[in-house]
């Protein structure tokens, strides 16, 4: 097995679950596995939790068809695997320690004795097996956190954290407060995740990849001066895409070629059957767009994401939509001149004779004798076109990958699904 064809998983990231049905829906048409970093003490992070106060009502329930979609990907592809931070969470710590020692993210420290929260400030929960022991700590003692230590369970710090408005970036149903779970602002809590899931991705080789549309960028250099400059305003806009990014939107470009705008109404089962029925055509896909992709290396180097997005769409259209079309041209000619012969050979049997297996019971009888003999040349004309088929589609598997995806996904009108039937009656649908 050449380098080329060992491809890099996906880190999913900030999240413990994935909140977007469609994005994941394709995300499983590109990546071989997608890890989530969960921390192995954690036994809630796929399950929904209840409101500590009202075991009634759920809090921040996550969205019934994510759920449905994660669980077959899981249990049926085995795409989608657990992985705790292991050493990562560890190696990240000093970085923090030295961001917040600085006077800049003094108004991150909340939970201070004595101090009132805005209520516009958004809270968030971190997983305290996500934070290394010293990091604890400081994040304790110093008030940045509330829940790592007795120092800061006061009245007037529980009520304030509880009443205030939160978010949950764990993507689960949490409730403020909990024994595992430290609070803190939001943003620090975005950040960190980032950090953890970039330090994690370079030692394990993976691409961070994320639903969250403002989610902190988790690539680059992520020092202290970084971290400071990401929780006191907007991260930095101009810095240069990395090869692994460059892979990714190659990649989405090339299939929203053939995927619909809206995916939530597809079964993800189909998807599964996508992974399964098409294993070598998506592994040749996935390969081909990491070719792609290291002939545009030189194109890491532009900053102005408009302008890189015009040249991986040149290439996406160069590189996949024309083979596409060619394959696609190739395949209705095959299809529709076998469907043809099949139907004017149908046509020439009698009313009222019975046919069984492409020739007919009273092949003897004069009447139909012509047409017996025309049904057994549409038996070869079948496995011919079988044949070129075939070969077709071997000679340009990543083209076949996205040619059987739009045909899975796409909803089909009336003319093309009684052309299909017709192309099945002759034998000759694609496969």
């Amino acid at each position: 097995m050449t380098s080329e064809a060992i491809r890099a998983y996906g880190l999913y990231y900030p999240f413990f679950r994935m909140r977007d049905d469609s994005w994941l829906k394709v995300t499983a048409l590109y990546w071989p596995k997608i890890v989530r970093l969960v921390p192995p003490s954690d036994d809630l992070a796929d399950y929904m939790a209840r409101s500590s106060s009202n075991p009634a009502v759920s809090v921040h329930t996550l969205a019934g068809d994510v759920a449905h979609t994660m669980r077959v990907l899981t249990e049926e592809l085995g795409i989608i695997e657990r992985v705790p931070p292991g050493a990562s969470v560890q190696a990240v710590a000093r970085r923090f320690e030295d961001a917040l020692a600085r006077p800049s993210l003094a108004s991150l420290q909340l939970f201070r004795a004595g101090t009132t929260i805005d209520p516009s400030v958004t809270l968030a929960p971190l997983h305290k097996d996500e934070v290394a022991p010293q990091l604890r700590t400081l994040l304790s003692e110093q008030g940045f956190a509330y829940g790592l230590g007795s120092s800061l369970d006061t009245p007037t710090a529980r009520s304030q954290a509880l009443d205030q408005r939160a978010e949950g970036p764990t993507a689960d149903t949490w409730a403020l407060g909990g024994p595992r779970w430290a609070t803190l602002d939001s943003r620090l809590v975005r950040v960190y995740k980032s950090v953890l899931a970039n330090e994690f991705a370079r030692a394990n080789k993976l691409q961070p990849i994320t639903d969250v549309p403002d989610a902190y960028a988790a690539s680059g250099d992520w020092d202290a001066d970084h971290i400071e400059s990401a929780l006191t305003g907007p991260p930095p806009t101009s810095r240069p895409a990395e090869h692994g990014e460059l892979t990714q939107t190659l990649a989405y470009l090339a299939l929203d070629l053939v995927v619909p705008r809206d995916l939530s109404s597809v079964p993800v089962e189909k998807i599964v059957e996508l992974r399964r029925r098409y294993g070598s055509e998506f592994i040749a896909f996935g390969t081909q767009v990491s070719q792609v992709a290291a002939e545009l290396g030189s194109l890491v180097e532009i900053r102005d994401k408009a302008m890189l997005t015009r040249y991986l769409e040149s290439a996406v259209v160069d590189r996949f939509a024309q083979p596409l079309a060619d394959l696609r041209k190739q395949m209705k000619t095959l299809g529709v001149d076998a469907a043809t012969m099949a139907i004017n050979v149908k046509a020439e049997v009698p009313a009222g004779v019975a046919v069984l297996g492409g020739s007919a019971l009273l092949a003897g009888h004069p009447a139909i004798a012509a047409t017996a003999s025309a049904a057994i040349g549409l038996i070869g004309l079948r496995s011919s076109v079988r044949e070129k088929r075939d070969a077709v589609l071997q000679a340009e598997p990543a083209a076949s990958f996205l040619l059987h995806t739009g045909d899975a996904l796409q909803p089909r009108s009336l003319l093309q699904r009684s052309l299909s039937q017709v192309q099945r009656i002759a034998g000759t649908a694609s496969s």
